[in-house]
């Protein structure tokens, strides 16, 4: 919609989210998932399902690509080289960082590999949960990293790289 600013609107961190909720629209989203794969019609290709859970109402719109909408036109980035993925998570300025590859990392080691840098809160054969600097961290075993109390995607990316070369010595094996 034009003019619409998105910083005025309320999120799931502000607002909340009821639990079921995210649980119905994930139940949604795989019924047309089976749907696409088993050819069952119709779809909801080519629309917007609207979900107003508290006051059950579910309405389907059609959408269309429009020509002079800057956002409709945007066409997926092409990649050089491989590169870190982020995501950032709703509440306390959380962001998952994804490696390029999926690693294998011996998580036993991390502690002596970041020696005082790093204070282990929390071990478990799927992950480790420590705070390095000023944010709380949990790096699972494949590379992928939880940086909690970040506020920029440069400082995520720079963290996650810091940790990782530290870890690299022998905590990280080749890619999986």
């Amino acid at each position: 919609m034009p003019g619409l600013d998105d910083a005025s609107l309320p999120t799931c961190e502000t607002r909340g989210v009821l639990g079921t909720t995210t649980g119905a629209i994930g139940a949604l989203e795989a019924t047309e998932t089976i749907k696409l794969l088993a050819g069952i019609q119709p779809l909801l290709e080519g629309k917007l399902l609207i979900c107003d859970l508290r006051e059950m109402d579910f309405r389907a719109i059609d959408i269309q690509i429009r020509h002079d909408c800057k956002v409709c036109q945007l066409k997926q980035p092409t990649h050089e080289a491989e590169q870190e993925r982020l995501t950032w998570l709703c509440g306390q300025n959380t962001v998952n960082v994804n490696p390029s590859k999926q690693l294998k990392i011996d998580l036993r080691s991390i502690p002596r590999h970041l020696g005082k840098s790093a204070k282990v809160h929390l071990r478990t054969p799927m992950a480790v949960v420590f705070q390095y600097d000023n944010y709380e961290v949990t790096l699972f075993t494949h590379g992928r990293m939880l940086i909690k109390g970040i506020s920029s995607e440069q400082d995520a990316i720079e963290t996650y790289r810091r940790i990782m070369d530290k870890a690299s010595a022998k905590g990280r094996s080749r890619s999986a």
